[in-house]
């Protein structure tokens, strides 16, 4: 009698622990499957526009306006901007037209 019930005991703590595994298997599946969905829903691309300059404005201020996370900082974008722009140093005037990089989650 005392074997039979050791084993029923043995097959519920073995049952029990299964569900426990399958649960936690389960649930790792789920979020490694919410991560990749996230990844793919958050990618953005890179795009150029070009604006005109008008009196007053300044690198600083155009970075201010579209600088974005895949920048370190404001610095960095200007860098970008000069280099695009073929800019001899962070001076600018009223009337030139320069090329501005920016991100969309759209695909375009």
């Amino acid at each position: 009698m005392k074997i039979r019930v050791k084993k029923q005991e043995s097959r519920v703590v073995f049952a029990i622990i299964s569900l426990i595994l399958l649960a936690g298997l389960m649930l790792t599946i789920s979020l490694c499957i919410h991560s990749t969905v996230d990844a793919a829903e958050t990618r953005r691309y890179k795009y150029y526009t070009h604006i005109l300059v008008e009196k007053g404005d300044s690198l600083w201020d155009i970075a201010g306006k579209y600088t974005s996370d895949e920048y370190r900082s404001r610095s960095q974008y200007i860098e970008e901007l000069c280099r695009i722009n073929h800019l001899p140093g962070q001076t600018i005037y009223a009337g030139e037209i320069l090329v501005i990089p920016y991100y969309d989650e759209e695909y375009k």
